[in-house]
Order: C-alpha cells, then structure tokens, then sequence
C-alpha cells in the first residue's frame, strides 16, 4: 500500500474505472482486448458495449505512464455495486497476467463516485488479492496507491484485521488459544 498519486508510482500497468459504453467513445482505435469471467476476446470492436464485471485493455493506451487497464464496474447512468467491482478486479488481475505484467498500481475502485466505503473498497481488493492465485506468473507487485493518509489507514486497518485473524486461526489450530 502507498499513500500517494498514481502517476508516480512508476508501474508497469495502472487500473481504471470505467462505465460498460466508454469503449464506444475510442473510435480511432478500432478493437480492444476484453477479459470477463468466460475468457479473453481480442479484438473487440469500439462500438460495442463491454460486460459489466469485465476488464478492458485498450491496446497503446496510457494510464499515468502505464498501459491502461479498466475495470469495466457499472453502466453508464448507475452506481457500481460491490459484485461489480469484485468481478471486475478480479478480471483486471487475470487480464494483468496474460498480458505478461509484473507491476501494477491500483486505485480504491468504487470510491470515485461514493458508491462504497473506502472500508468496503478495502475489504473486496485486499480479499481478491488474497484469493486470487498468482502463483507462478508474472504479476508480482501490486500496488495499491491511496490518496491521503485517511485512505491510506482504512486499507492498512483492514489489512491488519485479516492478518490477525488469520494468525488466531492459526493458534487455535495449534491449541494455544
């Protein structure tokens, strides 16, 4: 966790938010990479819509200095909702992977437009983290880039929740608890 901008994180990729029809409005790149739950679909034309729950690469495009990946967590005229915003990271994560990044900052999805809490945006990143299985490819740093301390200590405070409860599920394990 840094407390900081994205731009100067110096990461290879940097995640976005976006709504499921912002692809149409790129109409001087003619396809995109798409990643959802059922697969990776290269060469997307721009006019259509994206799912929701998706990642999208947009093949040239930067993002603060990196390539840009955009977690696809709402419609147009709606608020994304933790669901959303869980299956699009997740997306973003395996996206990252087969383009072969090994660095990537991340914003708190889903706290742009106060949809959730910074807490709640804590809890769905820092767990599909957790849960995702990177072992063995090339994504190995990511960087999650809060602005301002408060952020920064709501991701750490959740952090730290976890940790320690898994430390006690330990020792209970163990018998000494």
């Amino acid at each position: 966790m840094i407390e900081g901008e994205i731009g100067e994180q110096g990461r290879q990729a940097v995640v976005g938010e976006e709504h499921s029809t912002f692809v149409s409005d790129r109409t001087a790149i003619p396809e995109v990479w798409a990643f959802s739950d059922t697969g990776l679909f290269r060469g997307v034309p721009c006019k259509e819509e994206v799912s929701i729950g998706s990642a999208v690469y947009v093949p040239g495009e930067k993002l603060f200095g990196g390539m840009a990946i955009y977690a696809i967590v709402r419609e147009v005229d709606s608020l994304a909702t933790e669901g959303t915003i869980r299956d699009a990271f997740r997306c973003c994560l395996g996206l990252a992977e087969l383009l072969g990044i090994e660095s990537i900052a991340v914003p708190a999805i889903g706290t742009v437009g106060r949809e959730i809490s910074m807490q709640k945006s804590a809890e769905i990143l820092l767990n599909e983290v957790r849960t995702t299985d990177l072992e063995g490819g090339s994504l190995s740093n990511i960087s999650f880039v809060l602005k301002g301390e408060p952020s920064y200590r709501v991701f750490e405070m959740v952090n730290d929740s976890v940790t320690i409860a898994d430390q006690m599920a330990r020792l209970k394990g163990e018998g000494r608890v």
